[in-house]
């Protein structure tokens, strides 16, 4: 909504599917899902409109399943840097570095940008890249002799869906013989890392190089309903 043209300050909105969120706010922490030493009475008296709680200690107590029980008639957000924690119980992810939402998308999304720069790979005893790449089921595929006679294979997606389905029904198909399927692809924590490098170098001059992330740099999930 505004920037303060002398701190870069912010003053902005966070929509969820359960309202809308004012920014800049006071998060109380809850670490275990109460805020200690301050009563429901007083967090609603000074208009706290979000609690923060950590998804480890959560996930142990008291339990992933009545978190997203909870999600399903309020807002549940968890700070942390551990994305498998987030992963696990959220069902949106929401990136904060150096003062502002870079990302605020559904987990599908992040699990689909870990796939966006990684490579799928088959080790088959025939060749399928020219097969694969006229039905369209995968791009830039490369094969390279292996031992055996057999041909290691490698492709990738088109960004935004797990090709190695299409794949795998092609191979079955044409009835070619598989001994290795999987994929080599970035990590949640990668992912994060780039999300947040990108952001540097938009907020930075140009004469000034992207830092990596920092305690600047925070993943919010959120737990709602899936409805």
């Amino acid at each position: 909504l505004k920037t303060d043209t002398a701190t870069a300050a912010r003053r902005g909105r966070l929509r969820t599917r359960h309202g809308v969120i004012e920014t800049p706010i006071f998060m109380p922490v809850g670490t275990q899902g109460t805020v200690k030493a301050v009563t429901p009475q007083h967090l609603h008296e000074i208009g706290a409109q979000i609690i923060l709680g950590n998804p480890y200690h959560l996930n142990l107590r008291p339990g992933s399943e009545l978190v997203r029980e909870l999600g399903e008639t309020r807002l549940v957000l968890f700070s942390s840097h551990l994305l498998a924690e987030v992963e696990s119980v959220c069902t949106e992810l929401i990136v904060i570095a150096h003062g502002r939402v870079v990302v605020h998308e559904p987990m599908d999304r992040l699990r689909a940008r870990a796939f966006e720069h990684g490579v799928c790979f088959a080790e088959t005893e025939r060749s399928f890249a020219s097969m694969a790449h006229a039905a369209g089921v995968c791009h830039g595929a490369q094969e390279t002799p292996l031992a055996g006679g057999w041909i290691r294979t490698d492709f990738r997606g088109d960004g935004t869906t797990d090709p190695r389905e299409a794949v795998g029904r092609l191979l079955a198909q044409e009835r070619i013989a598989v001994r290795a399927f999987g994929s080599v692809q970035r990590s949640l924590e990668q992912v994060f890392v780039s999300l947040v490098q990108e952001a540097a170098i938009d907020d930075a001059p140009s004469s000034s190089s992207a830092s990596v992330p920092s305690a600047a740099s925070t993943v919010v999930g959120s737990a709602e309903s899936r409805s």
